[in-house]
């Protein structure tokens, strides 16, 4: 029996083509649509202005993407990344090399801003879970302490992210080829992001995303073409430029393929609000529930973590001027202010998270006294739901809000509905 010598796509480096491409071409939807990437920092206020291909002949050696953000307050900021559709995050050859490339670009002023940049590590999907979330909690942690002192005693606090720690400072000593301080290790890692696509799997979450996405704002216009062929149009283009190490901007695109001025115009496209909010709590929620030193049972965070996404599918597709018209109810009921943010969506959020868990048949509604109807098992019953986003204020809607409904009522009693509370605390 004869044995194949056809070496796959993936060993010889098409497979991770592609999947570069395919990440590339993702950004420059976002770009084109305002959308935003998949780190926090850039979310509120940042727009894509332009995207580098292979930036090697400028200097740059994390040189696979370079993503230009516009101007905010005055000040431009960059993600650098690297994509990787095979890499592990340990100890290894590849793994060393792009933090290599990272830190040769860090130590480089002309190249790399330390305040307003960042780096990211782009790969497939992670050989590990548990080291893949392991590792973003590290870095994670390093852009939430104070000092690297603060830092270091997270890290000897948890034997998984002792191991990552030392996984990293080797490769950064390695680079720098001398020791390196931790002060000096610290300032680094928090500009480091590791994000992880299924651009190689066929049934890829991150492409029917996007494509959906697509079909969205073809819908708002009534486009003629298909989100595929857009898709495909914009990869092509993505391929191509690629070859030429080329910059690609909105104004470029647009030129490419006029139709899709009128599918992404932003007058047109709207970003959804109550989505980007909610983006922005589940990543803490997330980190709470799953954390190692969450006293939660295995089987409640399992729960906990589906009832997070059945509530997410439902809260993103109400309309957005009922839920503005709930907010503006419920969310402070002693305020007067008529312009209606959705910062409140997270924490409503987290509560319906809870309550999804025992009953899965709830609707919110904007009624005086009840506002969020619970169907179980053939019963039926109403709610009163409350809740702020700041602790300090929450006593005073309790008095305010439960004096006004004692005065509604029927010769002054309480009304039969209970009421569920969030963010009181031990107050």
């Amino acid at each position: 029996m004869s044995t194949s010598t056809t070496p796959s796509p993936v060993s010889t480096g098409a497979g991770g083509t592609t999947f570069e491409h395919k990440v590339q071409t993702e950004f420059v939807c976002l770009m084109i649509s305002g959308g935003k990437a998949r780190i926090e920092r850039f979310e509120d206020g940042y727009l894509i202005d332009n995207i580098s291909f292979q930036a090697r002949y400028r200097n740059v050696e994390t040189d696979d993407m370079v993503v230009t953000f516009k101007p905010k307050n005055g000040i431009t900021s960059r993600i650098f990344a690297q994509m990787k559709l095979k890499i592990r995050l340990t100890n290894n050859t590849l793994f060393n090399e792009v933090i290599k490339g990272f830190w040769g670009d860090y130590n480089n002023v002309a190249v790399f801003n330390k305040v307003n940049d960042v780096f990211a590590i782009i790969m497939g999907e992670p050989t590990s879970m548990d080291i893949y979330n392991n590792t973003t909690y590290l870095l994670d942690r390093a852009r939430r302490c104070i000092d690297h002192v603060d830092f270091l005693q997270k890290v000897t606090a948890y034997n998984n992210m002792t191991e990552l720690f030392n996984t990293f400072k080797n490769a950064v000593e390695e680079a720098k080829g001398s020791s390196v301080s931790d002060q000096e290790l610290w300032g680094f890692l928090k500009g480091v992001y590791v994000i992880s696509y299924d651009y190689n799997s066929d049934v890829s979450r991150d492409k029917r995303n996007i494509i959906q996405f697509l079909d969205t704002a073809k819908r708002r216009v009534q486009g003629l073409e298909s989100a595929s062929s857009v898709w495909n149009n914009l990869l092509a283009r993505v391929i191509d430029d690629n070859f030429k190490a080329g910059v690609i901007n909105s104004d470029f695109v647009f030129e490419k393929y006029p139709s899709l001025i009128e599918w992404f115009d932003p007058n047109l496209t709207e970003i959804n609000p109550i989505k980007h909010a909610i983006d922005k709590y589940k990543i803490g929620m997330e980190e709470t529930i799953l954390s190692e030193t969450s006293n939660i049972d295995e089987g409640i965070k399992t729960l906990l973590i589906q009832s997070m996404e059945e509530v997410y599918t439902k809260l993103v597709s109400i309309d957005l001027d009922s839920i503005k018209k709930f907010l503006k109810m419920y969310q402070h009921p002693r305020g007067s202010d008529s312009n209606i943010s959705y910062d409140g969506v997270g924490e409503l959020y987290e509560l319906l998270t809870y309550i999804n868990c025992k009953i899965k048949n709830w609707s919110i509604q904007s009624y005086d006294i009840a506002n969020l109807q619970l169907i179980e098992e053939g019963k039926s019953g109403w709610l009163q739901l409350i809740y702020s986003m700041r602790k300090n204020t929450f006593p005073m809607i309790i008095m305010d809000l439960g004096i006004n409904l004692y005065e509604k009522t029927p010769y002054k009693n309480y009304f039969d509905h209970r009421w569920i509370i969030e963010n009181a605390n031990t107050d």
